[in-house]
């Protein structure tokens, strides 16, 4: 296990526990103990920071004998409502799936169940919203059969989807996949899923079957999040994880040769599949294959050190979180756009998705964009919003770290 100096050693004890989920070691790393006192506070609150408390409780009962007993049993109540809240979420899925086919309708699901299928114990997979992807041209009757079985819609628009809830389950209705850059390199993603549910295969859950991509759709689908969300507001250890397990279990697969590989060069996504695998078999105990093996140890320290810094979502630095607004428009265009560019967009796109009646009265449109701006000037001045200084800061530092991604960069472009 390699030991990061960068990290605390709550920090890479994590790491650890999560990698030993897919390994025969039951011991942690003689390297992280010596001369630490280790603080299992801060593990588990880690663990919750980085959405992967049930994965790494599931390595951590080895060690009940010298964890502190109410930080075991707070991690223990955790781990149980996870497995709860996934239960939940798992039986509404199927409800839904059910429904659909029910009616007809042809529809894939992304991330969520889909990404645990690639997990060793996919019940440890910690889930949240259910996305489900459907043809364009089936939203507004899938919306209106949603609407009569009792989920109710959310007023907020977004360009990829819109968004149902039932019993505190929410349910993205996906008419695109989230995270589809601008200009060519967006048409090229759309031409490479266009059998995405088409081609979709079934798999057996708890409740029943349901339609989940071809490995070499959902590749693209778990690359396009992360970056989505890493140039955003921030990358958590789970999305790393979900990664990192994928290859694991896929790399013997012909279409990453085949297909996979020059689409992600075509599309300049390949250096951050790199960089991401790479990472994970460093930390993760992931599989390093030869077309990985020449990214900089140091580029995945940067990544390692900048996911521990923002957590899932960004949750753990509002700072941090908030700089995502200066470094990139959710990865649209990758970094190659200013600050003062990306934090127009940022509120730009604030404004037409809680407000989307601007585009039928675009009249409104510049009140509300100011209105945006001194709302965030007057929070900041209360002590609500993070300062613009640490908020630029924090983009710097971000930047500088993707920059060396290259997200959508093509290779002979540079």
């Amino acid at each position: 296990m390699y030991y990061e100096k960068r990290l605390t050693a709550e920090e890479n004890i994590l790491l650890e526990l999560i990698a030993n989920g897919e390994s025969e070691s039951n011991d942690l790393d003689s390297d992280c103990e010596i001369d630490k006192v280790i603080n299992w506070n801060r593990v588990y609150h880690e663990s919750k920071g980085q959405a992967v408390s049930l994965l790494a409780f599931d390595s951590v009962k080895k060690y009940e004998q010298i964890i502190p007993t109410d930080i075991y049993e707070d991690w223990f109540m955790v781990a149980a409502g996870v497995i709860s809240t996934n239960l939940r979420i798992v039986k509404a899925q199927a409800d839904l799936v059910n429904l659909l086919v029910k009616n007809g309708v042809k529809y894939v699901i992304l991330k969520g169940c889909a990404a645990a299928e690639y997990y060793s114990k996919p019940d440890l997979r910690s889930l949240g919203d259910v996305d489900v992807l459907i043809d364009k041209k089936d939203l507004q009757r899938v919306s209106k059969l949603l609407s009569e079985n009792e989920y109710d819609r959310h007023k907020e628009e977004n360009e990829c989807h819109v968004v149902f809830e039932k019993q505190g389950v929410n349910f993205e209705i996906h008419f695109e996949i989230s995270g589809v850059p601008y200009g060519v390199v967006g048409d090229k993603v759309r031409e490479y899923m266009i059998d995405l549910i088409a081609s979709a295969r079934l798999v057996l859950g708890e409740f029943g079957e349901y339609a989940v991509p071809q490995p070499e759709h959902h590749a693209v689908i778990l690359l396009l999040h992360m970056q989505h969300h890493m140039l955003g507001e921030g990358m958590g250890l789970r999305h790393l994880y979900d990664w990192g397990r994928f290859v694991k279990v896929t790399l013997n697969n012909p279409f990453w040769k085949e297909k996979l590989i020059p689409f992600l060069k075509d599309i300049g996504l390949f250096t951050y599949a790199k960089v991401m695998t790479k990472t994970c078999a460093i930390y993760l105990n992931g599989a390093l294959p030869n077309w990985a093996n020449d990214v900089p140890t140091e580029l995945c320290e940067d990544v390692i050190t900048d996911i521990f810094k923002s957590g899932n979502f960004g949750r753990k630095n509002k700072a941090r979180a908030a700089g995502g607004a200066l470094v990139s428009e959710h990865g649209k265009a990758g970094t190659k756009h200013g600050k003062i560019y990306n934090a127009f967009k940022f509120t730009h796109r604030v404004v037409i998705t809680k407000y989307p009646f601007v585009k039928k009265v675009f009249i409104l449109y510049p009140f509300l964009y100011v209105y945006k701006i001194v709302k965030y000037l007057t929070l900041r001045l209360f002590g609500k919003r993070p300062s613009l200084t640490e908020t630029v800061a924090a983009a710097n530092e971000r930047k500088a770290v993707y920059d060396k991604l290259h997200v959508f960069e093509i290779e002979n472009e540079r």
